[in-house]
């Protein structure tokens, strides 16, 4: 707006209710968990996570990916496709693939996981990340779209360049191996979360508003 028309905005963003989070219950997984909610639409870039697992299970043998991922968009977003591809690359086993979840099973997955990843190749915002962060959860995301707004690189997670598998296969591998680094990341991100009530978002719209009126 500013570069092409001279004009300047308000940004406000997605709200989150930071209790709908606040009581996760105990961590069941007994293995390292990358978790992964997301649409199977090609932009949320899931095939860039089913690459980089087959590099990451190298290092950590028994890795599991959660995938929570609903189908219907257009393209190529059916989960056959994805099986394909992991049952190429050998690792089919280390993926627990759902549709969709009520809102225990989801806050049970957030609990069990170690790190969410979302590697988009577009996104506005990444509501998936926003949960995470508020479940104390570190993320590693692309750098696009809003992602770079919500997560700040290497204090909140880690952000790598889209469709770099192996960057996004270390990025998970440095967290998955670095207890101290998950939990200082966790940390720093529920903290940054609770900037994005859904009050502060209510308020911003509501100034705005006011800003308007009073000029007219």
């Amino acid at each position: 707006l500013r570069s092409e028309y001279g004009l300047d905005s308000t940004v406000t963003y997605n709200g989150m209710d930071a209790s709908d989070f606040s009581s996760l219950p105990p961590r069941a997984a007994k293995v390292p968990t990358i978790l992964f909610v997301g649409g199977l639409e090609p932009r949320k870039g899931f095939e860039y996570l089913i690459r980089a697992m087959e590099r990451v299970a190298d290092v950590v043998p028994n890795v599991k990916l959660v995938a929570v991922a609903k189908t219907g968009f257009r393209g190529t977003d059916q989960w056959q496709t994805y099986k394909s591809l992991a049952e190429r690359l050998k690792i089919l086993d280390r993926i627990e693939y759902t549709e969709s979840v009520d809102e225990s099973t989801l806050l049970q997955f957030y609990s069990d996981c170690d790190v969410l990843v979302l590697p988009s190749k577009t996104e506005g915002w990444g509501l998936s990340l926003m949960e995470a962060v508020v479940c104390g959860k570190p993320v590693v995301a692309s750098r696009v779209g809003g992602i770079p707004e919500l997560v700040r690189d290497g204090l909140d997670g880690i952000l790598v360049d889209t469709g770099d598998v192996r960057w996004l296969a270390e990025a998970i591998v440095s967290l998955l191996k670095n207890p101290a680094l998950r939990r200082s990341m966790g940390a720093r991100g529920r903290e940054r979360a609770m900037q994005f009530s859904w009050d502060r978002t209510a308020q911003i719209v509501l100034d705005s508003y006011g800003q308007v009126l009073k000029s007219s």
